[in-house]
């Protein structure tokens, strides 16, 4: 539990999940608990990822903004919306 509790980070849908794991295991004693460990791990690993690429589109957006390109151009290429892009020049200039 604390090593899930430490890959989910922040993220609050693994620390859902690991409350109801918690919660679950005071409760039942099941043969599935090395699945439901396994689908929390999952979830962890995606959330890393989403937020990798989430930084990605981040600095893409601020090289964007360093040459000037239209804001709406850079929305259009990183999935960012208009105010994360707004955000990010503020940080710039």
């Amino acid at each position: 539990i604390e090593e899930l509790e430490k890959i989910g980070g922040s993220d609050e849908i693994m620390l859902k999940m690991i409350k109801r794991l918690k919660k679950w295991l005071e409760k039942v004693e099941n043969v599935e608990f090395e699945d439901y460990v396994q689908n929390i791990q999952y979830r962890a690993e995606e959330a890393g990822v989403e937020k990798g690429e989430e930084r990605k589109s981040q600095e893409i957006a601020k090289n964007m903004l360093n040459d000037k390109v239209d804001i709406n151009v850079i929305t259009k290429y990183t999935g960012l919306d208009k105010q994360e892009v707004l955000s990010i020049k503020k940080g710039i200039y």
